[in-house]
């Protein structure tokens, strides 16, 4: 029984040991990346700033936030930046752009966040109604409608991760490239969860149901139509017809009852080609 025990506060040990090596191992990446607070008091000890390199500091923020990380930056810091702006309508309208894309990035991730969730409860919802249908189970507890429901909705939640995983390319690059501002920040955990999800969903339709009985219960493929840029970054060309319209929609001179809301993630998705 001892030899049992000990045996057992090894394997915690051990357990504890590789999650503390992992949190070293994450905290040195991001000091090497400059993925701290320290960003910040590097900024304000510049006499002068540019609205670029705040912007950048506040997208990164957003993205690190969104993987669960600490604020890299109080509210008392964002204010001083903002005073060591030139104080020009040239400087000004460039530091106005940047917010308005900034907030809408932060909207855009929100609404995803929702739309993720109900995904994977969507998900769940169909994996309850494969099991009755594989089981032969009472036909009265299926519902193929509201199947068909949860696969639309599904559909259109990764149209707008592939529309998010977009805007994040033409945003680094309206953001000059920033070395900080990694691949992984393309598609949110949450989001590769839905991705997957899918994948695993067509693959199992697919090998366990006949095309008769997918027809008959409308368990259709989710398909590979929203997940291109998911995979990969989009071309150069691409790239530069996104950001010049976001550059363009979301300009400072621009009313603020006129700048686009939800409608930017739909036109993103449906007018720019597929790499």
């Amino acid at each position: 029984m001892k030899k049992s025990v000990n045996k057992e506060a090894e394997s915690k040990k051990d357990i504890h040991t590789q999650k503390s090596i992992h949190e070293y191992d994450e905290m040195i990446e991001r000091e090497n990346n400059d993925i701290n607070d320290a960003a910040a008091k590097r900024l304000l000890k510049q006499e002068q700033l540019t609205p670029i390199q705040i912007g950048r500091l506040e997208f990164l923020n957003l993205c690190e936030m969104t993987l669960g990380h600490k604020q890299l930056y109080s509210s008392e810091q964002y204010l001083q930046m903002q005073y060591k702006l030139e104080r020009t309508e040239e400087v000004w309208g460039k530091f106005i752009t940047l917010q308005r894309l900034l907030n809408y990035a932060v909207n855009a991730l929100n609404n995803l966040q929702v739309r993720e969730d109900l995904s994977l409860t969507g998900f769940q919802y169909i994996h309850l109604q494969m099991h009755l249908i594989k089981e032969n189970l009472d036909d009265e507890l299926i519902n193929p409608d509201q199947i068909m429901i949860a696969i639309q909705d599904i559909r259109r939640t990764l149209q707008y991760i592939n529309s998010y995983a977009l805007f994040y390319d033409a945003m680094r690059s309206i953001l000059e490239n920033d070395r900080r501002l990694k691949e992984a920040y393309r598609i949110t955990p949450k989001a590769r969860e839905v991705l997957n999800a899918a994948k695993d969903y067509d693959e199992y339709i697919k090998e366990n149901f006949t095309q008769d009985v997918r027809k008959k219960y409308k368990l259709f493929y989710i398909g590979e139509i929203p997940r291109v840029y998911t995979e990969h970054k989009a071309r150069a060309g691409t790239i530069k017809k996104l950001k010049k319209y976001l550059l363009d929609s979301f300009v400072y001179t621009e009313p603020v009852d006129s700048l686009p809301t939800e409608a930017t993630s739909i036109y993103i998705n449906s007018h720019f080609p597929r790499d």
